[in-house]
């Protein structure tokens, strides 16, 4: 007798096979992107794309299909992409693109760049136009701020401007629109322009942080107050440690933030900075309320009263400080029960074993602040 066993065919062997490739579309930056797609098998767990003397990238085989890019569609470049194994050189597969075009017919206007002379005594400017076009007629237009300014060659840019007012107060935008083209323009919101000779610094200094009532063991109102200088706007943003947290107008100094989230240091931080000026900002450093213990501002507003069997419990998201008095009160108005929970936590009982079920009045008192509740009480 002979046992031969089994017998096994299969190819451990590298192989990639059934290429696919698409090509997408040209953007409006003249370029495209390739997807790959192929079947493989074998021990390798990765390959490379490279061509035309790139090398595009390393990639898995479970990311199939894959794309590069983005590639100039120049009509000049012959692509030809070679994928190879990550281990085996000899295993690959090649694909010839060709040459792609992605010039268009289509106007453009781009690249716009607008550059500023010096103020004149009359605190105004001149600016000058200047931008790359491509399929246009042979003149545009520009406009803004409701002025017609003219109609102009191509072929003079750039353009001047003379005499544009610099008050530090008009918003300017301008529009460039080809003169037989319309929807072929540029628009660009160019802002303010500035002729002040003895502008004053923008500068923030003197800030008041005041923590006023705490909300939850997390958050907390904060009153914030500062002077200032220099500002060209009418508001200010005002940050944490962890970004933008409000914006408020100078106006309404002093002002109240609420519901200020706590970091979990020891010290917050709060930096205030004019609205669209990030460079023209202060920050200030303060200890971090403890909303905690009864070390914290209480605030009414989270409690809560309701029945456990025999016992009346009264809770609340912040912990209990020194001196709140709890009163319970039957429909009459008559005082059954004065209790004083402890400081420092946050949840307390009292006794109902020997009441009447029915409706109660519970009464909570603190540095005279006053909140009442109704509780009913059963069997």
């Amino acid at each position: 007798e002979y046992n031969l066993g089994k017998v096994c065919c299969e190819s451990t062997d590298c192989k990639l096979s059934e290429l696919q490739v698409e090509k997408t579309a040209c953007n409006d930056d003249q370029k495209f992107f390739v997807f790959f797609k192929f079947n493989h098998q074998g021990p390798g767990d990765c390959f490379r794309i490279r061509g035309n003397g790139h090398d595009y990238g390393e990639f898995k085989y479970s990311q199939l299909p894959v794309k590069i890019g983005p590639l100039a569609g120049d009509c000049t470049t012959n692509y030809e992409f070679v994928i190879i194994d990550c281990h085996k050189e000899d295993c690959r597969l090649e694909y010839n693109l060709g040459k792609v075009c992605c010039e268009s017919n289509a106007c453009k206007l781009s690249d716009l760049k607008i550059e500023k002379s010096d103020c004149n005594d009359l605190q105004k400017v001149d600016l000058f136009f200047n931008f790359k076009y491509s399929n246009t007629s042979d003149s545009f237009t520009l406009r803004g701020n409701g002025v017609q300014y003219g109609t102009f060659s191509y072929n003079k840019l750039p353009i001047k401007l003379e005499n544009i007012v610099a008050d530090c107060h008009k918003e300017y935008e301008f529009v460039i629109t080809d003169q037989k083209k319309e929807n072929c323009k540029l628009v660009i919101e160019f802002g303010k322009i500035c002729c002040e000779k003895d502008s004053v610094e923008c500068k923030i200094y003197d800030i008041e942080a005041v923590v006023l009532d705490c909300n939850s063991p997390d958050d907390y109102n904060l009153r914030i107050n500062f002077k200032y200088q220099g500002f060209t706007n009418s508001g200010f943003d005002v940050f944490d440690r962890n970004g933008l947290i409000a914006y408020r107008l100078l106006k309404d100094l002093p002002v109240v933030i609420n519901h200020v989230k706590k970091s979990g240091k020891d010290y917050e931080l709060i930096k205030i900075c004019e609205n669209d000026h990030p460079t023209c900002c202060k920050a200030i450093e303060y200890k971090s309320p403890d909303c905690i213990t009864n070390g914290g501002k209480y605030a009414f507003g989270s409690e809560e009263v309701f029945q456990i069997g025999e016992d009346i419990i009264i809770r609340s998201k912040l912990a209990w400080p020194e001196g709140l008095e709890f009163r319970l009160f039957d429909i009459t108005g008559q005082l059954l029960v004065t209790h004083y929970p402890k400081g420092g936590v946050n949840i307390s009982k009292v006794s109902c074993a020997n009441m009447t079920p029915g409706a109660y009045i519970v009464k909570l008192n603190y540095n005279n602040h006053h909140l009442n509740k109704k509780i009913f009480i059963y069997n």
